[in-house]
């Protein structure tokens, strides 16, 4: 609907096979995931070069600083909105191009 061609994962694991597949500009990361926890994913990806750049939603407590932790470039705090989203989306991908 807003021009974004998405891909979904069910755990981390997934997530980093399904970034290998398919270059994201971006990745929308929850850090507490099962398989492969957000923290140990953006280490891996960022290692093998697989995302450009990862905003990180999280419920958790102090999520600007978790965010900071894997390097994020980009922090949603739950629960949010679409709109909230879809401007999360729209300016770090801007970044990209």
């Amino acid at each position: 609907m807003w021009g974004h061609r998405v891909t979904t994962a069910r755990n981390g694991s997934e997530g980093l096979a399904a970034a290998e597949a398919v270059d994201p500009d971006l990745v929308l990361l929850d850090l507490r995931m099962p398989v492969l926890d957000g923290w140990e994913f953006a280490r891996l990806a960022r290692e093998r070069c697989l995302v450009h750049k990862i905003v990180v939603m999280t419920a958790g407590i102090d999520a600007e600083r978790q965010a900071e932790l894997v390097g994020a470039d980009g922090v949603l705090p739950k629960p949010f909105g679409v709109d909230q989203l879809i401007e999360m989306v729209s300016r770090v991908c801007r970044k990209v191009a």
